[in-house]
């Protein structure tokens, strides 16, 4: 049986991913997004999720959430996370470089990059009308992280959540 604590520690790991895909990320392709994620889950150093539909249903029991971080779970459909997680193996994958051709291909637009020193990060969202549809988070550099979120959002509603990031960051 997992332990509280340990599904806390998930739900956080999880929510500030997502938060960190809403504020900073780079969000990659479909298909070549599967063929990295096939690529690497199951590696030793690898830490992998697919989280379907239920167990994000499950996370809305949980009742330390604000309204707009239950208002998005409820509008996903699937999630799918990859993070390296052994120092060695990170620094020979570079997740950016890895995804750059279907990054590119046009299948999804690219609503944020952001170039520091030690760290890139591109975020993508693939949309249909008014909702985004998907959400590409890619990270290189320091760390190399992936997320995968697929589902139905409104634009306002990751803003929304972006803008009540930045409060809890500042303090606020």
């Amino acid at each position: 049986m997992v332990g509280n604590n340990y599904l806390k520690a998930m739900k956080t790991r999880i929510i500030a991913l997502f938060l960190f895909a809403a504020t900073l990320p780079a969000l990659a392709g479909g298909d070549g997004f599967s063929k990295l994620y096939r690529k690497y889950a199951g590696v030793e150093g690898v830490t992998s999720f697919r989280i379907p539909r239920i167990v994000l249903r499950i996370a809305l029991l949980a009742g330390d959430m604000e309204e707009p971080e239950r208002e998005l779970i409820r509008n996903m459909d699937r999630m799918w996370i990859l993070v390296v997680e052994d120092p060695v193996l990170n620094s020979r994958i570079n997740f950016i470089d890895e995804s750059a051709g279907w990054i590119r291909s046009g299948e999804y637009e690219e609503i944020m990059r952001v170039n520091e020193k030690n760290e890139k990060v591109c975020i993508l969202i693939k949309e249909t009308g008014d909702m985004i549809n998907e959400m590409l988070i890619v990270v290189s550099g320091e760390e190399n992280v992936m997320v995968r979120i697929q589902g139905n959002f409104y634009p306002s509603q990751i803003g929304e959540l972006a803008s009540q990031a930045r409060k809890t960051a500042s303090g606020g």
